[in-house]
């Protein structure tokens, strides 16, 4: 702050200014029960600008260079903060707060922001595993910072909108395990596209959010596609349905990241249906009907559905039309995603989820998807290994028998969940 004397003439503010000297000022958070693994804000906004917890000189409370002074939890009374709140001779216990010490110069005190996290209900400290999304994002997943080109010399972050650590992805892996100390697990999900709900008319592929971005340094390629190369995704509203499929080399430094931490990682390929409002593509369940927006991938089946008119379930027809929608991309999918994963250290890999639509169709004999999957179970096995545990992902309607009709003329068949064909063994908890 200015130190000023004189009397009022043309001097700056009607004083002479003889010196600078720095303020300290002291702030009180209240935020209730700390979390003892993380008690300090992470990230204080000072004007128009932030800094962060590294810019801070955090050895001392009263004194250092940085702007941040230090930071302290309070452990017991402080009668010099408490008083200008309690009044003269009146102190509140601070047990259940932290005091910000901030240091600045200039002509007036600074507008700060304070973010205090702390677990809520409890139940994070039991929380031993969790999915980490989205997974259509193409560099929300990679731990190194990746810039765009924003046109007339300038730049903007595509993975790092805040300030607390290099990336986004860093921020919250640091916040999730500073609020649940016993996590051990996480499911990776990555995300490629299909574009039609008749199986036999689907085709999956990774795709971009644009194919008009201009990335600084290493771009978006995934199982040898760059970006020029691949379909971007739909648009609603103007603007991308979905983000793009996680770039192959982003989603490996992610992985590794996870293992430094001593977490283990499942990897979860995932298909999201890109097929938009207005399409012009038949509906295989309601016949003369168009597609509905944006579908659950367990709505994919055979054309005709099962129990309409014509259908072709129950017929060798419904073989050829599942076994396209394994060639058109599907294979081809949970392939690369295996091959990439070799030697980066998975402990589980998911071979698909909730086509629930798919594995009820019925062939000539069997269920052409179950069998497609059971064999699509052998070959990443042979790619990983035995130590990595597989597992197929079922919605719950899924895991029972497949049941058609009622009462009794209903048939009963076990099309997934026989207990001597099981498609591959549950990934157990540790």
């Amino acid at each position: 702050m200015r130190v000023a004397s004189g009397d009022e003439g043309l001097q700056p503010f009607g004083r002479e200014v003889i010196g600078e000297a720095p303020a300290v000022l002291a702030a009180r958070v209240d935020h209730g029960a700390a979390e003892p693994q993380r008690r300090d804000p992470h990230c204080i906004g000072r004007g128009r600008g932030l800094f962060r917890e590294e810019d801070a000189d955090q050895s001392t409370v009263r004194g250092g260079s940085g702007p941040l002074q230090g930071l302290v939890r309070e452990s017991g009374p402080d009668r010099d903060l408490h008083e200008i709140d309690a009044g003269p001779g009146h102190c509140v216990d601070a047990r259940d707060e932290i005091r910000i010490v901030l240091g600045f110069a200039g002509n007036r005190v600074p507008q700060f922001a304070f973010e205090v996290l702390r677990p809520v209900g409890g139940i994070a400290q039991t929380i031993r595993a969790v999915c980490l999304i989205p997974g259509s994002t193409e560099f929300g997943l990679d731990p190194r910072p990746v810039t765009e080109d924003a046109g007339f010399g300038t730049t903007k972050p595509a993975n790092r909108f805040q300030l607390q650590a290099g990336s986004d992805v860093l921020a919250s892996l640091d916040t999730l395990q500073a609020l649940c100390p016993r996590l051990a697990r996480v499911s990776v999900i990555v995300s490629w596209f299909g574009d039609d709900l008749r199986a036999g008319e689907c085709r999956i592929a990774p795709r971009v959010d644009s194919t008009g971005k201009a990335v600084i340094g290493e771009d978006w390629e995934v199982a040898g596609l760059i970006r020029g190369e691949a379909q971007a995704v739909s648009l609603s509203n103007g603007a991308p349905a979905y983000g793009g499929t996680p770039s192959d080399a982003g989603l490996l430094r992610l992985i590794a990241e996870l293992r430094r931490r001593g977490l283990e990682v499942v990897l979860y390929p995932f298909v999201m249906m890109d097929v938009p409002a207005g399409n012009a593509l038949p509906d295989p369940r309601r016949p003369g009907a168009t597609q509905p927006a944006y579908p659950w991938r367990g709505r994919i089946t055979c054309d005709p559905a099962p129990g309409l008119a014509g259908t072709s379930d129950a017929t060798a027809a419904a073989d050829a039309q599942v076994a396209a929608f394994f060639a058109n991309g599907y294979r081809a999918f949970i392939a690369h995603y295996a091959q990439l994963c070799v030697t980066a250290g998975l402990s589980g890999f998911i071979l698909g989820s909730e086509f629930v639509g798919l594995t009820r169709v019925r062939g000539a004999s069997g269920y052409p998807a179950v069998a497609a999957l059971r064999s699509l179970a052998q070959e990443v096995r042979a790619l990983l290994g035995p130590a990595v545990r597989l597992v197929y992902a079922a919605d719950w309607t899924e895991y029972g028998a497949d049941v058609r009709g009622s009462g009794a003329s209903g048939k009963v068949k076990w099309n997934t969940a026989p207990p001597s064909s099981a498609l591959v063994a549950q990934i157990r908890p540790p």
